[in-house]
Parts: structure tokens; sequence; C-alpha cells
């Protein structure tokens, strides 16, 4: 997205200070009027199929699954207490409706939910989600306070961090780093140089190299 000049409407009314109406973006030093639009400037997308059509490999034009069925399959399987989506970027349009009519047509799950997001241990993580293209990500699940049981995901751009609200793209990206946490958090730090675990800056050559201090490395139990 290139960021352009506020119109006439989008200055602040009368009394009104500007940064009550919008957000300051980093990147281009222009107000937003929404954390979607710097995320957008920022060129951050949390979204697999976003993703996927940066590499190729994902083409809406040609008949591909829509990211709109992706929302609903994904929706409708939970209401079904089954797993989310997977190998999506394959699939057609066709294939996708007739998957939407399958889950129409299965009772709803009576007393159960679809299986929990997996737990992953508070840090940093990154993730390769292309040969090219790396994202990364801080965990973090409060124990104590008014938030205790929840699983906040936020993505990070720079170093500024954004919330992913979006509960499937969450759970999403929960399930790739559980998938082996340790080399998700070892990976952040030798991309960018901080501790995957507690984000201090790595000066110890052995702890670049791992991408974790030896302290955060114990507390993991790694």
């Amino acid at each position: 997205m290139t960021c352009k000049a506020k119109s006439e409407r989008e200055q602040p009314r009368e009394g009104v200070r500007e940064s009550e109406m919008s957000v300051l973006c980093g990147n281009c030093k222009e107000h937003h009027s929404s954390a979607n639009e710097v995320r957008e400037c920022y060129g951050v997308n949390t979204r697999p199929m976003a993703l996927a059509s940066a590499a190729g490999w994902y083409n809406p034009a040609a008949g591909n699954i829509t990211e709109r069925q992706i929302d609903l399959i994904d929706q409708l399987r939970q209401e079904r207490a089954e797993e989310p989506l997977t190998g999506w970027a394959s699939w057609s349009k066709a294939q996708a409706s007739e998957e939407i009519q399958r889950l129409l047509n299965k009772p709803k799950a009576l007393g159960k939910s679809a299986a929990p997001a997996p737990t992953v241990p508070n840090g940093r993580y990154a993730l390769r989600m292309t040969p090219e293209v790396t994202k990364f990500y801080r965990v973090n699940s409060p124990t104590e306070g008014r938030w205790v049981g929840r699983t906040f995901v936020e993505v990070q751009a720079s170093d500024d961090f954004y919330p992913i609200n979006n509960k499937v793209d969450r759970e999403t990206i929960l399930r790739m780093i559980a998938d082996n946490p340790q080399a998700a958090m070892e990976l952040y730090g030798r991309e960018l140089g901080k501790c995957g675990h507690c984000g201090r800056t790595l000066t110890d050559e052995e702890s670049r190299a791992r991408g974790i201090g030896p302290i955060c490395a114990s507390r993991m139990s790694w």
C-alpha cells in the first residue's frame, strides 16, 4: 500500500487532536485511519493466503479457493469439532464449495468444540513461510491479571509488534510454532541477533550462533 496525503475529509474536526482521529505510521511518518493501514504500509499481512500469493503459488484469479471460503470452512469445521483446513493452496473454488456443502450437511457438535490451540511458551519466534519469506512473532500468555488464560500473538514489523486478532490466523500461527517451538525460537535469535526468549541483544558468539542466551536456554530446559 502506498501512503497518500490525507484528503480534506480526513482532516481532524475542530477541537480534536489529529492523534485522536488516526494512527501515526512509523514507516511513512503520515497518519492512517486505522492500525490495519499502518500494517499495510509496513507491508505486514499475517494471513497465510497473502504469503502464499506473494510467493507465487496461489492465484485466486486462476480459480483457486477464495479467502472468504477458507474463513467459512474454518468456522464450519470449528462448529463441527473438526480440525482447521490445511493444504488449501491447491484447492479450487469448486472443491471448496463441495467442502462447504459437506459441512453444512453435517450436524454441529453438541457440547464439543474444535481442538484447542496448542500451548506455546512465552517468547519470540520466527517461521519460514517460504524459502524467501520469514515472519517474526511474539507469544504472550499472562499468568496474572484480567487476561489470565488468554494467549496473545503479535507479528513483528521492524521493532514494533502488532496484535493478530483473527482467531483462525492466531491459532494457525500457534500450531506452526508448536510443531517445533525450540527451532522457531532459536531461528528468531539467529535471524535478528536477539534472544528468542527474552528479546535482549545477544553479544556472546555462541549465543548468537544458537539464537538464545544460556540463562534463557536453561529456563526453557533446552
